[in-house]
């Protein structure tokens, strides 16, 4: 076979496309699109990074230039790629035969961006994929990778290939005061709505924004707690860390509540702490319940408390904050969790009504209640 005939595949009875629009007349352009799958899929080249050149792509598969070219420009067209003159080819889609956790279902003729820290979000993903594909909408994502000084490039980048709408969760709470990413990200020629983040106060114009309701998650929580006949309960917070101060106020408020009387040294904050500085600190002050604002932290506060040889929950019952994976800790941790997918949910059909009705959609900051969960770090069972 020719690199020519390879990089035009012909279609006929025993050639029709696989799910990866490859054919079976064409073992070479079929090995391409393989190659370039396997990259995305074990994380290689994750969203948002570049391929190697189509010369190494062909080396690496043992194929022409031409048949590797032919591959990545058809996967380029299928919105899984994006090539420039100059700098390269990048991912800008995982392709939804690779992960069906949140792709494979919209197909529609609205291109809608957004972008991610990385690809942890699949619960959000999944709530906007359900909206798009009721809502005649095709999903295009980039992911930041936690690099916050390119987060507005990978916007503009969206934006200049074609998405006609953005979601963003961009880390705003990294940005500097005074960034001018701010201005870019209000000055987006498109319309765009905040995924689980939101402007810092007192700066406007507001963007509109879907997040979790903190100050309910602090006080579901403490409240908890407190209804188990805790008598000490200490709140652990991660100072200057974002949503903060949301979780400080419901931790007061359920304490309020309860009719408990504040005591100022079971309130902890530092901008890094550790779980080890935590525990001894909660085992001088004799709490008997403590809520983390964090869940690396609680599992960390959980494992040393453990390590003292402290029982859980018997003599320290320990609720978190977004304990994610809480549920496989060694004694599974209580966690008040975001509903990520009704965010999902609930910001994609919000852009999907600016887009179709502009001047009367409903916009504003709206906020989600999280839900407890409760396991055997605070219940004893389960």
């Amino acid at each position: 076979m020719t690199d020519e005939t390879a990089a035009r595949p012909t279609q006929g009875p025993n050639s029709a496309p696989d799910g990866r629009g490859r054919s079976s007349r064409a073992p070479g352009y079929a090995h391409v699109v393989d190659w370039i799958y396997d990259q995305i899929g074990s994380g290689q080249v994750p969203v948002g990074s570049r391929l190697p050149s189509i010369a190494d792509i062909a080396a690496a598969c043992n194929v022409g230039v031409k048949t590797a070219r032919s591959a990545v420009e058809q996967l380029a067209e299928r919105g899984v790629l994006r090539t420039r003159q100059g700098s390269g080819t990048v991912v800008i889609s995982v392709p939804r035969e690779l992960s069906d956790q949140y792709t494979g279902r919209s197909s529609g003729r609205r291109i809608v961006g957004a972008l991610v820290p990385d690809l942890t979000f699949h619960e959000t993903l999944s709530g906007i994929e359900s909206v798009l594909a009721e809502r005649d909408g095709r999903l295009m994502l980039t992911c930041s990778h936690y690099e916050y000084g390119s987060e507005c490039d990978h916007l503009d980048s969206l934006v200049s290939d074609g998405a006609q709408g953005l979601l963003c969760a961009a880390n705003l709470a990294r940005w500097p005061e005074g960034d001018p990413s701010f201005d870019r990200l209000r000055d987006l020629p498109v319309p765009a709505v905040l995924l689980d983040r939101r402007l810092p106060d007192g700066m406007f114009p507001r963007i509109p924004a879907v997040l979790t309701d903190l100050e309910q998650a602090g006080f579901l929580a403490t409240s908890h707690l407190i209804e188990l006949d805790r008598s000490r309960v200490a709140g652990v917070f991660m100072a200057g860390r974002p949503g903060e101060p949301e979780l400080r106020r419901g931790f007061r408020a359920a304490l309020a509540a309860r009719g408990v009387r504040p005591d100022p040294a079971l309130e902890l904050a530092a901008p890094d702490f550790d779980g080890t500085e935590v525990v001894d600190r909660l085992i001088d002050l004799d709490v008997d319940a403590v809520f983390v604002g964090g869940g690396h932290l609680a599992a960390s506060v959980l494992s040393r408390l453990l390590l003292r040889r402290r029982k859980v929950p018997q003599e320290i019952a320990v609720a978190a904050y977004d304990a994610r994976g809480g549920e496989v800790s060694e004694i599974p941790l209580t966690s008040v969790s975001p509903q990520r997918a009704a965010i999902g949910r609930l910001a994609t059909t919000m852009l999907m009504d600016l887009l179709a009705h502009p001047r009367t959609a409903a916009t504003g900051e709206f906020r989600v209640h999280p839900t407890l969960i409760a396991r055997r770090s605070t219940t004893g069972v389960g």
